[in-house]
């Protein structure tokens, strides 16, 4: 994803791979005030089981204006995506 990035010229995106919830404390700790008032897009591709219970609490802190979710499991994807319509 960052050479492809690179080769295309995007400049304002960052890929992290980590544990969902790691991942996402990560980026809002680390980049808090870049965050603020910025488009926010992101993609998530969980296991089957789905978006962990603190991993989803930190999706919706995050305010993303966008999230692309990836699943193999159409009942766990509803289950995690009544949780963002809530």
């Amino acid at each position: 994803a960052r050479e492809h990035a690179r080769r295309r010229g995007a400049e304002n995106a960052e890929f992290v791979c980590a544990d969902a919830e790691a991942g996402l404390r990560k980026l809002q700790r680390s980049h808090r005030s870049r965050l603020a008032g910025a488009t926010l897009a992101v993609v998530v591709d969980p296991p089957r089981s789905g978006l962990a219970a603190n991993a989803l609490k930190a999706l919706l802190r995050l305010e993303p204006s966008r999230i692309v979710y990836v699943s193999c499991d159409c009942a766990t994807q509803a289950r995690d995506l009544q949780e963002f319509a809530a």
